[in-house]
């Protein structure tokens, strides 16, 4: 699957990737990630003393900004993290920008699989079902591994379901039992600084913090500069369940409260969910790593290899 667009100049085609860097771009099609080192010491250290300053905004087990009722804070999260991106979107990626800058958090797990968070594709935030794919920029602000909460990947699994995705929409895994999904999974640890971007169709998901302290995370929903803003908005009274499809403004993400219905906003489109489902078949043609190799990285200054 090519994630690219393509732009017609005086009779002559001209394609525009996601990435700066072919070998990432390349990954990305692949497998649907890409890590790069990105943020300093320094730089950690001052994300770190902001989620300190936001601690009492981070709930047990798992909580985001995005998901915060104070909208207020939301916003002022967003203007706070900004900057700290700004090295990603100017020289890893071509044209992108952040909708929503924040915190995602796990605390240490009380018991059993408190903050777990099954396996799952971000909603739908971008109007491209066949541009350029949104991204999740996820960057962990402690190093992360099995312990403590690092995510789990289906490599290649962006390419399974592509249908728009509302609040609660059931994925397309549903009919497959989570074992027979196991030994197709990756477990990504990371170290502070680095972060993964990742096409927001791609399968992800993470165990609870068994560790002694909160993983703070700073995340981003990433969006093609060529495209506007979508939400979905789900009705699972009606039979079957239909959507709901908006057209939203540029800071929709910062002041909705995520599942409800657009406020004075009229539908663009009304639709049956889409009820694609994904096989064991489909799973066993998903590309797999090597032996070893386990993520595309890329520092600021050229290639990495991992």
């Amino acid at each position: 699957m090519t994630q690219t667009v393509t732009l017609e100049h005086s009779g002559h085609t001209e394609v525009m990737p996601v990435f700066n860097d072919p070998a990432m771009q390349a990954g990305l099609e692949r497998y649907g990630y890409v890590v790069i080192d990105l943020f300093s010491e320094d730089e950690i250290a001052a994300l770190a003393d902001l989620f300190a300053h936001y601690a009492n905004r981070h709930g047990p087990g798992f909580s985001a900004t995005l998901l915060s009722e104070d909208l207020a804070y939301r916003a002022e999260v967003h203007e706070m993290l900004s900057p700290f991106l700004a090295p990603c979107l100017d020289e890893v990626l071509n044209g992108y920008r952040s909708i929503a800058a924040g915190f995602v958090t796990k605390a240490t797990a009380e018991q059993g699989n408190e903050g777990a968070l099954m396996l799952h594709q971000d909603i739908t935030m971008a109007a491209t079902p066949a541009g350029r794919p949104p991204l999740s920029f996820w960057a962990p602000l402690v190093d992360v591994g099995p312990i403590n909460g690092c995510l789990k990947l289906l490599p290649g699994s962006h390419t399974l379901c592509r249908a728009e995705r509302a609040p609660g929409t059931p994925g397309c895994l549903t009919g497959i039992a989570p074992d027979e999904v196991e030994p197709y999974l990756i477990v990504l640890p990371m170290r502070a600084g680095q972060a993964i971007l990742f096409d927001q169709s791609l399968f992800h998901g993470s165990d609870p913090n068994c560790g002694a302290l909160p993983r703070p995370v700073l995340a981003a929903p990433l969006v093609p500069a060529e495209t506007g803003l979508r939400y979905l908005h789900r009705r699972p009274e009606e039979t079957p369940p239909t959507v709901e499809v908006h057209d939203v403004p540029q800071d929709f993400f910062r002041r909705h409260h995520i599942g409800t219905p657009p406020e004075g906003s009229t539908p663009v489109a009304l639709r049956p969910e889409a009820t694609t489902r994904a096989t064991e078949a489909d799973l066993a043609a998903l590309p797999r790593h090597a032996s070893g190799e386990t993520v595309f990285g890329l520092r600021r200054t050229g290639s990495h290899a991992r």
